[in-house]
């Protein structure tokens, strides 16, 4: 065993030079590193710990304390406000974190499943490229990787004995217990371990006097949870005056990725670095959160719009899956290529593309192929652990479970962390914390594969036996091909195969929401992230009609409002009539703009654009995963709907 940590110690020395040497690169040619941009988060973090660091903080804790609260304030407090501190502890804990999944890996499996799992973690695109930034994910992957090896001690330690000491137990319970609430502080999504890591805790439990053991062993895990959040909750609550927890961003998150018109996600892969999507019905719910909580108005969602609700959920969790990195205040195609050393060991696949400013580098196929390999193989494992469960019949549940509890244990903190961030929203720095566990997973599931790959060659004399090793190698295979579909094909195909013919069955009149206090909008495109908007010319001559469904059975009432996404090529001018009325619209600007109508007229529901005088090129769009058959071109449908929408006033 000593020989084996001296590997796997020489391996995470590797991973953290690595990241260091990355860092260096990053921080020379991108400002984002020390000097973020003011509509990041990173600054936002680099802010507000500068102002606890003052005193000067006075204002409820909005985002999850502890990273620009504590962790933060105690860098600049060691070694002064500098980026190259962060970049020092950041790369630390990386390298920290892949020694720890490693050594999970061993003890859960072998030295061989070790050391493939620090390999893998070693050479993380993703996990290397967020070290040297102001953001949580390099902690949070340090305290998931941290509570499952304390949850694979514990196992190990109690598992096997058949009367352990009460009070060992107790303590391992609460160490658990305040990592898991000191985790907590640093994003709330780690909640969702806490159900499955006190079933097992129920199950480990000594079994003399078992319900008592169990009851005190929970009740202290709880409360060292509680403990470190009180702090902050106290904070909070004296703020706002009515009970509150560590943090008030829960409703603004809940409602990125679950309202009527939301997104599945933040911005497409290879779109760069830049600033989500927020649709209009987010931005209401998030005003109107005094009036009527989040939780409430997706509540009231999911009870009149049940199947679409559920249909979001659907493309958050096959997104969650997917192969490609989707960007935020970093992205590998933005930052990720500004590294030579990155570029080499992440396996990027880059070409010099023309710019008006010349060659530069560009990522091309969207294409991280150790994020593809930690996933399909990680996905692979899990459903391996979950089909042996499923399959064991000589013993019960719970016999099942203790088994192989180490493997459920990780097949649940994949699946719940998955489920979790799919109830709110998917980023890929959302991801990242979930990579060290998933490395872990595969290298269980790929050291298995080849372990019976190997006997199975050894032509075994026992014919049944070779037989059933036969059956294992053949379900392994077809499991990592399932796997591989999911990753690399599963969302482009429901995106572009399956989702304008569901949508057109469970919501056939579109999205209807309420975006102001007494303002109804009704359009037929999905959101502009992850849709299918393709721009085609304007032109005079042209006949455009766009139906929109009736609203609550009733025919749609006038004067109303009429919004039309226009990109404009150049500024200028251009004359439009809407249903017989002449208007003349204007741009100072080249780019995407937002332009409002007045409709007097709607005859059965129907807008007819017709463009007069066009001064400069003038672009609509057609959404391809929408087509309910009401937007006619030129008296053809365009297998598409119009981009626009109408506003009601209920008044």
């Amino acid at each position: 065993m000593r020989k084996h940590l001296i590997i796997l110690g020489i391996i995470s020395v590797i991973a953290f030079l690595i990241r260091i040497q990355v860092c260096h690169e990053l921080a020379a040619v991108d400002p984002q590193v020390s000097n973020p941009s003011s509509v990041t988060d990173m600054h936002t973090y680099k802010m507000l710990a500068a102002k606890i660091m003052k005193g000067e903080f006075d204002q409820v804790f909005y985002y999850q304390p502890l990273y620009y609260s504590m962790f933060l304030p105690a860098v600049n407090f060691c070694f002064g406000d500098s980026s190259n501190a962060l970049i020092f502890i950041q790369c630390l804990l990386s390298a920290l974190t892949v020694f720890i999944a490693a050594l999970s890996a061993t003890y859960i499996k072998n030295r061989a499943a070790g050391i493939v799992t620090a390999i893998l973690l070693t050479f993380s695109t993703i996990m290397i490229l967020f070290t040297p930034y102001y953001l949580i994910a390099t902690l949070q992957a340090f305290w998931v990787t941290i509570i499952l090896f304390l949850s694979v001690i514990i196992i190990r330690k109690f598992a096997n004995i058949a009367d352990s000491k009460p009070t060992v137990f107790y303590r391992w319970s609460a160490l658990l217990g305040i990592i898991v609430g000191i985790a907590i502080l640093t994003r709330g999504n780690i909640w969702i371990f806490v159900p499955g890591i006190a079933v097992m805790l129920t199950l480990l439990a000594p079994k003399k006097s078992k319900l008592k053991n169990v009851l005190i062993a929970l009740t202290l895990f709880i409360t060292t949870i509680i403990l470190p959040q009180l702090p902050f909750a106290i904070h909070n609550t004296r703020i706002t005056g009515k009970l509150t927890g560590p943090s008030t961003a829960a409703g603004a998150v809940l409602a990125l990725g679950n309202t009527p018109e939301a997104p599945p996600g933040g911005r497409d892969p290879g779109a760069g670095a830049g600033p989500m999507e927020y649709p209009e019905t987010c931005k209401y719910w998030g005003q109107n959160t005094k009036n009527v909580p989040v939780y409430k108005q997706i509540t009231k969602w999911l009870i009149r719009e049940p199947l679409p609700f559920l249909e979001i959920q659907f493309r958050k969790m096959l997104l969650f899956w997917d192969y490609r990195e989707i960007p935020n205040n970093i992205a590998i195609e933005t930052q990720g290529i500004k590294s030579n050393t990155l570029r080499i060991i992440g396996l990027l696949p880059i070409e010099n593309i023309s710019t008006p400013n010349g060659l530069r580098p560009s990522l091309i196929y969207n294409l991280v192929p150790m994020s593809l390999i930690i996933l399909s193989l990680g996905f692979a494992g899990t459903l391996l652990f979950l089909i042996r469960l499923a399959s064991d019949r000589n013993r019960k549940l719970i016999a099942k479970l203790k088994h192989n509890l180490c493997e459920y244990m990780l097949a649940y903190f994949i699946i719940s962390y998955w489920l979790g961030t799919a109830a709110f929203y998917i980023l890929g720095r959302f991801r990242v914390p979930i990579i060290p566990i998933l490395a872990i997973t595969g290298s269980i599931f790929i050291c298995s594969l080849y372990s019976f790959i190997i006997k199975y060659r050894k032509n075994l004399s026992c014919e049944l036996r070779n037989t059933i090793l036969k059956k294992i190698v053949v379900t392994n295979i077809i499991i990592l091909l399932i796997s591989l579909y999911v990753v690399i094909f599963g969302n482009t195909v429901y995106r572009y195969g399956f989702e304008s013919k569901i949508m057109s069955v469970i919501r056939p009149n579109g999205v209807i929401s309420k975006v102001a206090p007494h303002t109804i909008m009704i359009r037929d495109n999905g959101p502009q992230s992850f849709g299918s908007w393709t721009p085609f010319e304007l032109k005079q001559g042209q006949i455009i009609e766009k139906t929109f469904a009736k609203f609550a059975e009733k025919q749609i009432t006038t004067p109303l409002q009429f919004k039309l996404k226009i990109f404009w090529l150049q500024p200028g001018s251009a004359e439009i009539e809407l249903n017989c009325k002449k208007v003349t619209i204007f741009s100072k600007s080249r780019g995407l703009k937002d332009h409002t109508f007045t409709l007097d007229n709607l005859n059965n529901n129907c807008v007819k654009i017709t463009p007069l005088n066009l001064q400069s090129q003038l672009f609509l769009f057609i959404d391809q995963q929408r087509d309910y058959k009401r937007t006619i071109i030129n008296g053809t449908n365009p297998d598409g709907e119009l981009v626009s929408g109408i506003y009601i006033n209920e008044k």
